[in-house]
């Protein structure tokens, strides 16, 4: 019987787990992280090699920037697959036997000092303000292959991402939710900054995406008019791309199970003494 309980006991996913008294189950919880797998930015195209029909999903940085930074506005867009998630939590707590409770998005950029430029002259200057940001129901636009030093000119009926065809296309007003608004303070270079993202019952559609591992699209719009927050994309060589991490806790009756079952292996380990 004790190599019985032993056994259950190591075959259980137990890494990563925080466990309380029975009476505080939902303590028990999990984290999963993952990379984006396609950004880009757009812009109005008010300046400096920009237009607001060109495509710019391959440049190393990402900018949000509102009306009057300098060359704004600019808008950007993070996409993450999240089925890797769902398998974590499935093999942890059971094919749906788990609830969402948290999500964010953790950014830094190389060009992240107040008042200092972006590296290159298509961005503004580097200023704090507000952001949104917001989930989007449709997945269907692509990252593109532009760049500030050579954008792409996307074909006829060509999904890959532009500001004028964000605006018309992809954006869907009244289903879209807004997760979030934030203050960016400029927290220096290379300096990695996590936002919180909503989980709760306005964000449905976001959570929803979570949990039947569909693609999860991100827009990043200004909601101050000077502010212009660069961050590194999954393009940039160096490093410090977009991670989201989710969390996830057992359902009740689960976490109750494993917090049983660990108190069994508990009351053995005390018989052994």
């Amino acid at each position: 019987m004790k190599l019985r309980i032993r056994s259950l006991i190591l075959g259980l996913p137990v890494a990563g787990m925080f466990l309380a008294h029975p009476a505080q189950a939902q303590s028990v919880f999990t984290s999963s992280t993952t990379a984006d797998i396609a950004n880009a930015f757009v812009t109005d195209g008010s300046t400096n090699n920009a237009s607001p029909n060109d495509n710019y999903g391959a440049a190393g940085a990402l900018m949000v920037a509102g009306t009057n930074a300098t060359n704004g506005p600019f808008l950007s867009l993070v996409e993450f697959n999240l089925s890797g998630a769902v398998t974590q939590f499935n093999a942890q707590y059971g094919v749906g036997n788990w609830t969402i409770t948290g999500a964010s998005i953790t950014l830094a950029g190389n060009a992240a000092t107040q008042g200092v430029g972006a590296g290159n002259t298509i961005f503004p200057t580097i200023n704090a303000g507000g952001f949104n940001i917001t989930w989007m129901q449709n997945d269907s636009w692509t990252q593109g292959t532009g760049t500030p030093g050579s954008p792409e000119v996307p074909s006829q009926g060509s999904t890959d991402v532009t500001y004028n065809n964000l605006l018309s296309t992809f954006e869907t007003p009244g289903t879209d939710e807004l997760l979030g608004s934030y203050t960016y303070t400029p927290p220096g270079n290379n300096v990695a900054v996590t936002w919180n993202l909503g989980t709760g019952s306005s964000d449905s559609g976001f959570v929803n995406d979570i949990v039947n591992g569909t693609p999860v699209s991100l827009l990043f719009s200004p909601t101050s008019s000077t502010m212009a927050y660069l961050f590194n994309s999954r393009s940039y060589t160096s490093g410090n791309h977009p991670i989201m991490t989710v969390t996830a806790v057992p359902e009740p009756a689960t976490s109750t199970l494993l917090l049983a079952v660990l108190g069994g292996f508990a009351f053995f380990r005390r018989q052994r003494v």
